[in-house]
């Protein structure tokens, strides 16, 4: 996902670099110099997104139920997510209404809502922002 969003960033879809008509194209199967460093921005958000589904998902089998979600609630606040009915919530997140949560309806999710680790490495870079 992150490749996918820092070509599109590159094809001006995405907000960022914009196609320098001096740099060769190598094509859409590589990342260009210009895309580099929103690929690295991109994978951090990402790893920070997979652990956020890590810490939901308790049973580690890559499916978040939603036993596993209601009892995650205080985590995600702690995220700053505001839960206050945590079954409607998981019906949001379940897209496809499997009735598990995977890792893109998370990350899809987690990033609407604008969550957030409470770490210290945050990344600020008005040109990500949609």
């Amino acid at each position: 996902m992150a490749f996918t969003f820092a070509k599109a960033a590159n094809d001006g879809g995405g907000g960022g670099a914009q196609r320098n008509d001096k740099r060769q194209d190598h094509g859409s199967d590589y990342i260009e110099k210009c895309e580099f460093r929103l690929l690295l921005v991109y994978l951090r958000q990402y790893l920070e997104l997979w652990q956020m589904f890590s810490e939901i998902d308790i049973s580690g089998d890559r499916r978040v139920e939603f036993a596993e979600f209601q009892k995650a609630v205080p985590i995600i606040q702690s995220w700053g997510g505001k839960i206050t009915d945590p079954a409607a919530e998981f019906k949001k997140v379940d897209k496809d209404g499997g009735g598990m949560i995977l890792l893109g309806e998370i990350a899809e999710w987690a990033l609407r809502l604008n969550l957030d680790l409470p770490d210290n490495d945050e990344f600020d870079d008005a040109t990500l922002r949609k």
